[in-house]
C-alpha cells in the first residue's frame, strides 16, 4: 500500500484518474481494517497442540499404510503398482508428515527409491557397435 501511495504521490493525486482513486481508497480500507489481524502464519502457531498432534498422527498413519502397501507390491514384484504408490507417498512425506516424522522415514523413502531404480531394465549396449 504505500508503494501505490508514493507512486501517487509522484504523479501527483489530482491527476490520477477516478478508477484510481476509489482503488486506493477501497485497498487503504481493507489493509486498515486487517492491519491488527493475525497472519496466516502466525493463526498455524496458535494451533492447539493438541489438534496437532492428532493431525501428525493421522499423517503418520496414513504413511505407515502406504508403506506396507508398497512392501506387499515389491514382495509380489508389482513394479507398477510399487511406482504409483512410491509416487503418491512423496506429497505425504513432505507435506503432511512432522518434522520428526519425515526424519525418522527419510531411510525407508530411501529404500523404496532404490528399489524401484533397481528394477529398471539395464540396457546393453547394441552388439552391432
Amino acid at each position: 500500500m504505500q508503494e501505490a501511495d508514493c507512486l501517487a504521490s509522484r504523479i501527483g493525486y489530482p491527476f490520477l484518474p477516478r478508477l484510481a482513486k476509489d482503488r486506493l481508497q477501497h485497498w487503504r480500507t481493507v489493509f486498515s481494517s486487517h492491519k491488527d489481524a493475525p497472519s496466516p502464519r502466525e493463526q498455524e502457531n496458535r494451533e492447539d497442540p493438541e489438534q496437532s498432534k492428532a493431525r501428525d498422527t493421522e499423517a503418520r498413519w496414513v504413511f505407515d499404510g502406504m508403506a506396507a502397501e508398497f512392501r506387499a507390491a515389491r514382495d509380489a514384484g508389482d513394479l507398477v503398482r510399487a511406482k504409483r504408490i512410491r509416487r503418491s507417498m512423496g506429497p505425504v512425506y513432505a507435506l503432511r508428515l512432522s518434522t520428526q516424522d519425515r526424519e525418522a522415514a527419510i531411510g525407508l523413502v530411501r529404500e523404496f527409491k532404490q528399489w524401484v531404480r533397481d528394477q529398471k531394465p539395464k540396457r546393453t549396449a547394441d552388439p552391432l557397435l
